[in-house]
Parts: structure tokens; sequence; C-alpha cells
């Protein structure tokens, strides 16, 4: 799949190229973090898409923080909580996508994280 691009000069041009993690999966006494549980949330909504033939994505403005973002991240992170039996208290911290500086620090909140522990 070829990285999503932005038409040069829009809004889109820094928050919607391609990201990416790598893993090194090992033994948990050496690991310095465990994957305990994954869970994914998705539903078609239409923030971003990009036509047939057409070299750059257009957006969705006012699908950006609801229903898309806000959304997505707090029913999942909620039926992962949920599924595991843990609250925002028993973890460290919390990271999400960062579309922009304010909303991980808006949904962190609305998950329960403190102030300390919002990325």
């Amino acid at each position: 799949m070829a990285p999503r691009k932005a038409k040069p000069g829009d809004a889109l041009e820094y928050t919607a190229g391609a990201g990416g993690g790598a893993y090194t999966i090992g033994p948990a006494d050496e690991s310095p973090a465990l994957i305990n549980a994954s869970y994914s949330y998705v539903t078609d909504t239409p923030d971003f898409w990009r036509r047939e033939y057409q070299k750059y994505p257009e957006h969705g403005m006012r699908f950006t923080g609801e229903p898309a973002y806000f959304k997505h991240i707090t029913e999942a992170a909620t039926h992962l909580m949920e599924a595991s039996g843990t609250t925002a208290k028993d973890y460290n911290g919390q990271s999400s996508i960062k579309p922009n500086t304010k909303f991980p620090q808006k949904v962190a909140g609305q998950l329960g994280f403190s102030a300390e522990h919002r990325t």
C-alpha cells in the first residue's frame, strides 16, 4: 500500500502521513513492556477518503473529532479496559494517535487518565 499523502500546503500535510512502529517480541522477564491484551474498533466513518484515480485524500473536516477520533479511541480503550478488568488508574500512561496536540489530551481525560499520564 502506498503511503497516505496530502496535497502540498493542505492541513493534512502535517497529520495524515504514514507512520510505522516496530516491536521486538521476546521473553516477558527480559522485556521493558508487556502486551497483555489488544482490541480493535472499526466503523465506517467518512473521515478520510481518496477517490479512484485521485492523487490526494480528501478530509471530512466535520467528522474529525466526533464521530471519528473521540468515538473510536474511547470505545476501543473502554472495551479493552473492561475486557481486562482494568481502569485508567491501573496504567502508567497512555498514548494514542495524534492528529493535533489537543485531541489526545482531551480523550485521555475522558478515559480517566490523570494529567501527568496523558500523551
